[in-house]
Order: C-alpha cells, then sequence, then structure tokens
C-alpha cells in the first residue's frame, strides 16, 4: 500500500521540491570545482556543503519521480564518495547518504569501502547524532557485522527511550532499529510492518509541516524530507537477504521505495 499526501498538501509538496531542485541546479556541474577547492583548502566543509545541497536535489526528483534528474544526482553523489574517504577522514553522518546509495545499488566495491571508513571512524558517533548511528547501523548490517551492528542499534533504542529525538521521529527510529534487529537476526517475518511504520510516521510529519507552510507559519520542511534513503537502504538490505519472490512481496513505500531508487538512480 502506498502512502498518498491529501491534494492540497500534494501541492505545496510538488512546489517546495522544484524550488529547492532550482536552487541547487547548479550543483551538479560543480562536482569536480569542489574536490579541487577542497583539495585547496585541505578542508572537507566544500564537499559537505555540496551534499547538503545535492540531498535536497535528490528529495526534490524523487518526490517529483523525475528518474532523469535523480540519476544525475546519484551519479554525483557516488563520484565523490570513494575521494572523500581517501582524502579526508570524514565523519559517519557525512557518509550516510552515499552509504544508502551504494546499498541500494551502487557497486560493491565503494558500499565496502564507505563501511569500512564508517566503522572505522575515530571518535565514535555520539548518541545524539541520529545520521551517525544510522549510518553505523546500515554499515554494520551490510558489512555482516552482526556485533557492531547489534550494539549500534541498542545505542540507538536507547536514545529513543531517552527521549533524544522528536516524538514523530522517534517512532520512525524506533521502527527502523527493530527492522534492523531482525535483519540481523536473520529474520525478517515482520520487517515489512517495520517499514510501514517507518513511512507513516514520516508522512504524519510531513502532513502536519505542510500544513503550517501552506498557513504561512516557520517550518523546517525542504525537498530532503521527501525521501528516506536509510529506510530504503535497510529494506534494501532485508530483501537482499531473501528469496527474490519473497523480497518482491515487500509493501510499496512512498518516501522510501527501494526498487524505484534502484531503476532509476542507475538506469
Amino acid at each position: 500500500m502506498q502512502l498518498i499526501l491529501p491534494a492540497p498538501l500534494e501541492d505545496t509538496a510538488e512546489a517546495i521540491s522544484r524550488d529547492d531542485m532550482t536552487m541547487y541546479e547548479s550543483l551538479l556541474a560543480e562536482g569536480v570545482l569542489t574536490r579541487t577547492t577542497a583539495i585547496n583548502r585541505d578542508n572537507i566543509q566544500p564537499v559537505a556543503e555540496l551534499h547538503i545541497g545535492l540531498i535536497q536535489y535528490l528529495g526534490g526528483a524523487y518526490h517529483l519521480r523525475d528518474a532523469e534528474r535523480f540519476r544525475k544526482a546519484v551519479s554525483m553523489h557516488l563520484s565523490l564518495a570513494e575521494w572523500l574517504v581517501e582524502r579526508f577522514e570524514p565523519e559517519p553522518r557525512h557518509l550516510l547518504v552515499d552509504l544508502c546509495l551504494s546499498v541500494i545499488n551502487g557497486s560493491s566495491q565503494t558500499r565496502r569501502s564507505l563501511a569500512r571508513a564508517i566503522l572505522t571512524a575515530p571518535g565514535g558517533v555520539d548518541i545524539h547524532d541520529e545520521a551517525g548511528l544510522l549510518a553505523t547501523i546500515l554499515a554494520a548490517t551490510s558489512d555482516l557485522d552482526r556485533g557492531r551492528a547489534v550494539l549500534e542499534i541498542a545505542r540507538l533504542r536507547n536514545a529513543c527511550v531517552a527521549r533524544t529525538f522528536p516524538r514523530l521521529r522517534t517512532r520512525a527510529l524506533i521502527a527502523f532499529a527493530i527492522g534492523a534487529r531482525e535483519i540481523n537476526a536473520g529474520t525478517t517475518t515482520r520487517f515489512a510492518s517495520w517499514l510501514l511504520r517507518m513511512d507513516s510516521s514520516r508522512l504524519a510529519s510531513i502532513v502536519k509541516e505542510l500544513t503550517r507552510a501552506q498557513r504561512g507559519e516557520s517550518t523546517a520542511i525542504t525537498a530532503a524530507s521527501f525521501i528516506d534513503l536509510p529506510a530504503a537502504a535497510l529494506a534494501s538490505l532485508a530483501a537482499s537477504r531473501l528469496r527474490r519472490r519473497d523480497g518482491d512481496t515487500f509493501p510499496k513505500t512512498f518516501f522510501s521505495d527501494y526498487r524505484w531508487i534502484a531503476e532509476a538512480g542507475w538506469a
């Protein structure tokens, strides 16, 4: 079952997607220049800023189901991924999007390189760092490091219990944690229900923020809100552990359709 935004809110969502894509359109031609700037400054910040814009572009293209432009953004992301790991020691949160894309349909070499960089990052990940925790869980799960995965899943659940994150986000993160735990335990019998819970939690949050936007109230919603790459990557990992016909029974989701991402991003 696919979740669908109410018609008036969909108009607002499409407008946000188009506006953000227009804002960041020029980024697709700036990858080489950004890399050169980062090297000259010996600083990761220019690439980090590029990634912020690219996830907005990815989210907008995904929501509009614009496969051609989505593919361009995926290509730009992954063209910088391994270079970024070799040149700098990025924090796990900076590699989350690249790891998700490589898990869904990227090269196994890139996926392994990113996973290793995340799992060996110095200093560990703070419990308040949502992106860092998700990156570490996905890296350990994709790298078949069950012990590390179980440890990081427990840390994420502890952060949720401690109300570290907003209420609706906490619902999605708990579902992510339980889904990841099932994959690492070798069972995915209930994974579909947790996947739907992730999607419905994001829908509730987006409906709330789009309603605020329609009223002219302050909102933090951007095009990046419309794609849930960690959930899509987790679903892709779950499907890869099953026979094809069983994986095909996973429900289509609105914000984490890994099948569409895999087809559009690498067509």
